[in-house]
């Protein structure tokens, strides 16, 4: 974990997890949570990208071709762009440390892209694999959700079935897995809540490891 000129720590999170995963709840409850009990620490949370994006009117199912290159180079440098204005904002804060919590991580953007693209993008931009796996101190997969609760209601840009989400979710594994503070969080049998307190407790571990040194 780093620390700015003032002292303060700064932790970066990467939230990721296939279709219907409660990611994107999920964040909001768990920057509540660590305030409540780590209240030394600021959460920022860090906007999805695609979801930015497509709500300006452009969307992923309408393009082919060279557009498609275009919009997932555009996911990948947005995600990359936000992180980098919140983690400048916590590099000069003064008062307290800083946890970021990002609805999506930089490697996210090659579960979807077309395999000439992703290497056209990591080429353009002078990007590594690597590079992006490790911006992160860790990596929190929501796994998707049974399929008595998978639905598409709460996400109207969703067009993957039950067994296509699954399908996703093994591809996040993939591009993540090898982070040394991978964490797979399935659900269990505590449902929703117990994804939360995982995450939490998680968090919790790591900012307590940074206490005792």
């Amino acid at each position: 974990m780093r620390r700015n000129k003032f002292g303060k720590y700064y932790c970066k999170i990467a939230l990721t997890g296939g279709p219907c995963a409660g990611k994107t709840t999920s964040l909001g409850k768990i920057a509540v949570d660590m305030v409540k009990v780590h209240p030394d620490w600021q959460v920022f949370r860090v906007a999805e990208a695609a979801t930015l994006l497509s709500n300006g009117g452009v969307f992923r199912k309408d393009l082919s071709g060279d557009q498609l290159l275009e919009w997932q180079e555009g996911i990948l440098l947005t995600i990359l762009r936000l992180e980098d204005v919140y983690e400048r904002i916590a590099m000069a804060e003064q008062k307290r440390n800083t946890l970021l919590i990002c609805d999506r991580g930089g490697l996210d953007a090659k579960v979807y892209a077309e395999t000439e693209h992703w290497s056209k993008i990591l080429l353009r931009n002078s990007l590594s694999e690597n590079e992006l796996l490790y911006r992160y101190d860790a990596v929190l997969h929501l796994r998707s959700a049974p399929e008595i609760y998978y639905t598409k209601v709460t996400n109207t840009q969703r067009r993957e079935s039950f067994h296509e989400a699954k399908v996703m979710d093994e591809k996040y594994v993939d591009v993540w897995k090898n982070h040394f503070r991978y964490n797979s969080i399935d659900n269990g049998n505590g449902g929703f809540d117990q994804k939360i307190d995982e995450c939490v407790q998680i968090i919790s571990q790591l900012i307590n490891e940074i206490r005792e040194k």
